[in-house]
């Protein structure tokens, strides 16, 4: 018995080129193509090909990883930083204190960075505001991602969580 769509003359969605595949599948979401690439070995092979990545990354985030592609493959970036953590990016405003601060989480060298934008002290309110790191995600040896924290006065960075992002409560990690 032969095998579906290996009969000869016979035409099978399987038996285009990856490139053609991957072409096909990146009209679906990010996240049905990390799950699409469990179906078969095909479909694996062709999610596995990096400008896919790249052009999810591009549509669904607006980041370019033109930093990392030796360190850390598209896909791994894709579906275990931006899948997770994507939502982050952008300007947040902080409920601290009288004035409050902003923190700015965009996507630098291959990982998101976050940046804590404070007002200056009274009476310099017409000095630029300042700025301190706040934390970073990024993916470790084990091609995981890790969040580490840069506050509270910490030597080195430090491995932390966040906690909830909302539109009506404070930042929190």
């Amino acid at each position: 018995m032969e095998e579906v769509g290996k009969r000869s003359g016979e035409l099978c969605f399987l038996n285009l080129p990856n490139e053609t595949i991957a072409y096909i599948l990146s009209f679906l979401p990010g996240k049905e193509l990390a799950n699409i690439s469990l179906v078969c070995k095909t479909f694996y092979q062709a999610c596995k090909i990096e400008s896919l990545w790249e052009r999810k990354c591009i549509e669904e985030f607006g980041v370019r990883n033109d930093v990392t592609p030796l360190i850390h493959s598209q896909y791994q970036i894709y579906t275990k930083v931006l899948s997770k953590y994507g939502y982050l990016l952008g300007l947040w405003q902080q409920k601290i204190g009288t004035y409050g601060g902003l923190i700015k989480i965009s996507f630098v060298g291959g990982r998101l960075v976050a940046t804590e934008y404070r007002p200056p002290a009274y009476p310099n309110i017409n000095a630029p505001l300042l700025t301190k790191p706040f934390f970073t995600v990024e993916l470790d040896d084990e091609v995981q991602a890790s969040v580490r924290c840069a506050i509270k006065g910490a030597k080195t960075p430090h491995l932390c969580s966040i906690l909830h992002v909302s539109l009506s409560d404070a930042f929190a990690i």
